[in-house]
């Protein structure tokens, strides 16, 4: 067990129904019902919120490797698609594992409702808690899984009246939840089973904290909170305004520093010039080093500007690239709409930039037949085609499986936006 670091900052699980403190100066953890009721201990000082897995949405999926500007516009598509709240509602971040392949690399996406985000902030306020992060509590199973050497693990905590199921994939937080505690053994090892089902995620090692305990595991043998005292790296949640308001006082920082240096290197130069004013020898020769210098200074600000416009460009780029054309869930909702009497899907696979795929299964051959004719029909849709349709039995009744890909129109890669520079107009499906 590691030693307390007084360095650290307190960390606080919170949620409406109760807070859990972690005091890295006393290497203890202690309850709260409110803010209020912590505030002596840890008044004035800078804090890490850790929001409970009821407070906060986390998923995981693949993400281009961009920077912080591209990222965000990024992050507003993709909780459309994984998150069951509107992304105007939402505060969300992200944070890179290491595992990449040619869909991207691996990321946690944390995020939570922003009027939530609002009132803890106002909280905070009242009792003097200056915020250093706030990020979604299961991120301290990620940190224990990296400390384990496990990128793929099920890490289990004991609460009160209640588990938390945390599944960490290749690095990066794929599920974290909360349920009733199970009145046996084997009632939560199924549950924990169910869990990884559910995402598709293999048989894992599990690591037990807090008191949670199960046959074969792996115990943790620190409060999970410790490990984000000392390290508060992760998703930090802010404000859309607050996020809005960073990245504009940074490109003001960055234009004021580009302006000074530009006065300075005149003023210099001015003092320069008058102090040679009585021997033009010298004056000639400052002249042509400081103009020399000028125009490197000048050099300089023009590749900075240059980089600005290609930065003002690749978002434009971005922007075009995730205007969808066609909304995932309408086209859902169309394939859904088009299914005949006695045919009826099993699975669709939707994702941007690739071909669409359904799954289905029919009592007649003609049912698929018409289904496939009523999808060729559609402008919506263009290269519908039969991938294949198997005849067999369910309970010795004759049926017919079948899949069936399409492309959806205006459904094009991101890759082909960002392979273009300069704003050049990306081909169109």
């Amino acid at each position: 067990m590691r030693k307390p670091d007084l360095g650290s900052y307190p960390v606080i699980e919170y949620s409406k129904e109760g807070l859990r403190i972690y005091d890295p100066a006393t290497a203890k953890s202690f309850n709260a019902v409110r803010l209020a009721d912590a505030s002596d201990d840890l008044s004035k000082r800078q804090v890490v919120i850790a929001l409970s897995r009821r407070s906060s949405f986390v998923r995981s999926t693949r993400l281009p490797d961009v920077d912080r500007s591209a990222l965000d516009a990024i992050l507003g598509l993709q909780a459309v698609q994984l998150f069951p709240v509107a992304t105007a509602e939402l505060s969300i971040d992200a944070a890179y594992a290491d595992s990449r392949n040619g869909e991207g690399r691996l990321a946690t996406l944390a995020a939570c409702k922003s009027d939530q985000l609002r009132s803890l902030h106002e909280e905070l306020d009242a009792v003097g808690l200056r915020p250093v992060t706030i990020l979604p509590a299961g991120w301290a199973s990620v940190k224990v899984a990296a400390a384990l050497g496990h990128p793929t693990c099920a890490v289990i905590g004991n609460g009160k009246g209640e588990v938390s199921i945390d599944l960490v994939w290749e690095g990066a937080l794929a599920s974290s939840r909360s349920v009733p505690k199970p009145d046996s053994v084997d009632a939560l090892q199924a549950e924990i089973n169910r869990s990884m089902a559910a995402l598709g995620l293999p048989q894992c090692p599990i690591v037990c904290t807090g008191g949670a305990s199960l046959p074969g595991a792996e115990h943790w043998p620190e409060d999970p909170l410790a490990i984000v005292a000392g390290d508060a790296s992760g998703p930090s949640l802010e404000l859309p305004e607050a996020r809005k308001a960073k990245a504009s006082k940074e490109e003001h920082r960055k234009r004021n520093l580009a302006l000074l240096l530009w006065v300075a290197a005149l003023g210099v130069a001015a003092i320069v010039v008058d102090g040679r004013l009585d021997n033009a020898d010298h004056l000639k020769k400052d002249e042509a080093q400081w103009v020399k210098h000028l125009k490197a200074v000048k050099a300089e600000n023009g590749l900075a500007q240059a980089k600005a416009q290609e930065l003002r460009q690749e978002q434009q780029v971005l922007s075009t690239a995730f205007d969808p054309k066609q909304p995932l869930t309408d086209v859902t909702t169309v394939l859904s709409n088009l299914t005949p009497e006695g045919l009826w899907l099993t699975g669709v696979s939707i994702e941007r930039g690739k071909r669409a795929t359904l799954r289905g299964t029919a009592k007649t051959g003609e049912a698929v037949s018409t289904y496939l004719a009523s999808l060729g029909q559609q402008n919506r849709l263009r290269d519908v085609k039969l991938v294949y349709r198997n005849n067999t039995l369910i309970d010795k009744t004759p049926v017919v499986n079948f899949s069936i890909s399409m492309h959806i129109v205006g459904n094009f890669p991101l890759t082909d936006k960002l392979a273009e520079k300069g704003g050049n107009v990306a081909r169109r499906s």
